[in-house]
């Protein structure tokens, strides 16, 4: 498992590459032994030979590196925390490259929490996933509000009108947007 939090706030944190460069060395490091996946070593190997003219993974090895390294688990998931907080310039291809990763691999599963931008929708509506929104909830949010009111309802001298707690529902419904 992998994993990235994307910040709208922090540069680092939006930049496509750094998101895959960050799950290409979650994934190449074993937890159990410490050692560093053979083909993050070939890279290495490869940028030695050619002094070092990019010292930093570049976007198409870590997709390359990305591909491999899923392979070598049975099975891998990756998750992307807030996507929307992404460079909205350049997402685009990273989108790309993890719906291709998904279409190679059987042994890999992408979690990806976003706001329903526009490009994003556009481009994760073409292939297969399940999305739920914030108001997806909101059963359970009236269920716990009615239990509350019935629970406060003990040590009020007047209890509260059906009316108003229907009103009161409803109210914290709208303005809490499934949150």
């Amino acid at each position: 498992m992998a994993y990235f939090y994307c910040n709208r706030n922090e540069r680092t944190r939006q930049d496509p590459g750094n998101i895959l460069r960050s799950f290409v060395k979650q994934l190449s490091i074993s937890l159990s032994t410490g050692n560093v996946h053979n083909a993050l070593i070939e890279v290495y190997q490869k940028k030695k030979r050619a002094g070092f003219a990019s010292a930093v993974l570049t976007f198409e090895d870590s997709q390359t590196l990305l591909h491999t390294l899923v392979q070598a688990y049975s099975q891998t998931i990756l998750v992307l925390d807030a996507l929307d907080e992404s460079d909205e310039r350049v997402r685009a291809n990273l989108i790309e490259v993890l719906n291709n990763l998904v279409t190679k691999s059987q042994h890999l599963k992408i979690f990806i929490s976003s706001r329903r931008d526009d490009d994003i929708k556009c481009q994760l509506e073409k292939e297969a996933n399940i999305g739920i929104a914030a108001t997806d909830n909101d059963e359970d949010i009236s269920k716990f509000v009615a239990d509350r009111i019935d629970q406060g309802q003990k040590y009020r001298r007047k209890p509260i009108s059906e009316d108003l707690q229907n009103e009161i529902i409803q109210t914290l419904l709208k303005k809490s947007q499934g949150m």
